[in-house]
């Protein structure tokens, strides 16, 4: 039972300090090369970030939502990925709100 409780907070943990760690450069990202590519894992489909060739983020969850689930389809983390690359490029925090993530989620294009 501390096993599961644990898990969502020490993923978040990970996630943010992983974030930090690869923002944690010259403040803007102005110039840079911020490229995602959509990666298969187990259970679905995930992303990852990279800034200049490094990956600063590995995303193989959806973002703001509870647990461990991945997205569904190639698709769903594209739309994600895209949005935090958007984000990333105007200098603004990379994190989403559930609202945003589920707005994504919905669409169909």
């Amino acid at each position: 039972m501390i096993k599961k409780r644990l898990t969502v907070p020490v993923a978040l943990i990970v996630a943010i300090t992983s974030v930090i760690l690869c923002l944690h450069r010259p403040s803007t990202t102005d110039g840079q090369d911020i490229k995602y590519r959509i990666i298969e894992i187990e259970k679905g489909w995930g992303y990852e970030i990279a800034i200049n060739g490094q990956v600063c983020i590995h995303q193989d969850c959806i973002p703001a939502f509870p647990g461990n689930t991945a997205f569904t389809d190639s698709r769903s983390a594209e739309r994600v990925a895209k949005a935090v690359v958007s984000r990333l490029a105007a200098n603004r925090s990379p994190s989403l709100t559930e609202d945003e993530v589920s707005e994504l989620l919905e669409r169909q294009d």
